[in-house]
């Protein structure tokens, strides 16, 4: 018989200081990556952490984490779900000033990752380039195809980075 185990049933056990969860893959505890994420962050307010995704399959996709330990949608503050939606607010006018995505999708699935956190992933009927790179979607209008994978050089990936931080217009309302 299969029983589930909680990180609060065993957290006594775990020398981690660090929230985390028992990997079933590897059945021990793991800590928690997205806790202390400090690569491509965009900005960090009080409640959240804005990312630049490394996989830019879709260009300019990021990912907003929590900055506290939480694995549920359902359970945030209604000061950490108001600036949630002031950051995709503003990562979307951003992106909008930037590349002029045709669409967006807007993803909570939390399946490799037991930690909040979600992505805005811009859509694009054409394809767009920067730095030299061809960024395509090809599948506008179908689900976001997730073997879209473009992990572009680092340097190109900060330089996507600083052009979404030169464009966020943000007031003191939506970094918090």
């Amino acid at each position: 018989m299969f029983h589930s185990i909680k990180l609060q049933d065993i957290r006594h056990l775990v020398p981690f200081p660090l929230p985390g969860f028992v990997c079933i893959r590897h059945n021990k505890y793991m800590p928690c990556p997205l806790c202390s994420v400090t690569t491509n962050v965009l900005f960090r307010g009080e409640y959240w952490t804005v990312v630049l995704n490394d996989d830019q399959g879709y260009l300019g996709r990021c990912y907003f984490a929590l900055n506290r330990h939480e694995t549920d949608l359902t359970n945030l503050s209604a000061a950490e779900r108001d600036a949630l939606w002031a950051h995709f607010s503003a990562i979307k006018e951003a992106l909008n000033w930037v590349w002029e995505p045709d669409h967006y999708n807007y993803v909570f699935l939390m399946n490799l990752e037991p930690h909040l956190h979600g992505h805005i992933i811009p859509r694009y009927a054409a394809p767009r380039s920067f730095d030299g790179i061809d960024f395509i979607d090809g599948a506008l209008g179908k689900h976001y195809d997730i073997a879209n994978v473009q992990v572009p050089p680092a340097e190109t990936l900060s330089r996507i980075a600083n052009e979404i931080r030169s464009a966020l217009t943000l007031s003191s309302e939506a970094v918090k």
